[in-house]
């Protein structure tokens, strides 16, 4: 017999079965993949952007967010932890560094770096990320200098190299920078020991800390400060690590004070001991806590950048 006009003809009883049973498989087959249609959609925003919208540095996902740069910023905050002290001439940056041997006195990597006389800087996060960065900024200085004769203002360094790091959250191809930079300013005094008597140096000629993260953005951190240091949670851990800080900043300031001649007080190398010591036993406490038994090969690095001595490096 015969089906319908448009039909192939069925030849045989079990072909008329399989035509009939074809249709309904298709039905179920279409059931199916709109009920997974259905599961898809509802995945949370946050889900969707880390599948479509994170492999495009310069697409926002629906929360107006660049997730590839969250995730530098997260990288950065994983570094060692680094911690930053201004006081009245002076700037102090310190870090842990952990070697594999105890015969070894350097990794290779510069933890800090000056950039012009009044400027130093740190970094922390990534270690390669760090050297380009910290290459960069010297590169930067080095052209201001050969092209107008002088040394770069902060203003301008800070701009440029926050330009630096926000050209890599849009450049296509490339990923943002993992590290996160410390600069340390300390202008020089002007008008000799009367600097503090100058109504413009008391004003702004004074020591500042800044911070520059994976995004470009620039923020002043105060009179001390303790970057990173996420895998350690040091900052949250040991009190006794910020309250020798506020320690040794209101000290510095009554000091300041009490004192018409600044240039007679200078911090010591016994702050610099200070601080490393301060710092070595909120890594331990931290260990402790983590059984972990890498502190012991830590040493700590400190830089100094100061009116009257310049830069320096210690190593505690």
């Amino acid at each position: 017999s015969k089906v319908k006009s448009g039909l192939i003809p069925l030849l045989s009883t079990s072909q008329s079965f399989d035509f009939i049973l074809i249709p309904i498989m298709q039905k179920s087959l279409v059931f199916y993949l709109l009920s997974i249609a259905l599961q898809a959609s509802t995945i949370d925003a946050s889900s969707r952007s880390d599948g479509r919208y994170s492999y495009s540095l310069t697409t926002f996902d629906p929360e107006g967010r660049l997730g590839q740069v969250d995730r530098a910023m997260q990288a950065a905050a994983l570094g060692a932890p680094l911690i930053a002290i201004s006081m009245r001439d002076e700037v102090i940056l310190a870090a842990p560094q952990v070697l594999p041997s105890p015969l070894m006195q350097d990794d290779g990597t510069s933890r800090f770096a000056l950039i012009t006389s009044e400027i130093s800087v740190g970094h922390s996060g990534l270690s390669a990320d760090g050297r380009v960065l910290v290459a960069a900024a010297q590169r930067l200085a080095v052209q201001h200098h050969y092209t107008y004769d002088e040394e770069i203002p902060i203003d301008i360094f800070l701009e440029e190299l926050s330009m630096i790091f926000q050209e890599y959250t849009v450049k296509p191809a490339t990923r943002p920078f993992g590290a996160t930079i410390v600069v340390a300013y300390v202008p020089s005094r002007p008008g000799g020991s009367k600097g503090f008597e100058n109504e413009e140096y008391a004003g702004k000629k004074t020591t500042q800390i800044f911070r520059v993260d994976p995004s470009g953005t620039v923020s002043g951190l105060g009179k001390f400060a303790i970057i990173n240091g996420g895998n350690s949670n040091v900052g949250s851990s040991s009190s006794k690590l910020r309250d020798t800080l506020v320690q040794m900043t209101t000290t510095n300031d009554e000091e300041e004070k009490a004192i018409s001649d600044p240039a007679s007080v200078v911090c010591t190398e016994a702050a610099h001991e200070k601080i490393a010591s301060t710092l070595r036993f909120a890594l331990a406490e931290q260990s402790r806590k983590q059984k972990d038994t890498a502190v012991d090969k830590q040493t700590i690095l400190t830089s100094v950048l100061s009116r009257t001595k310049g830069f320096s490096l210690y190593r505690h």
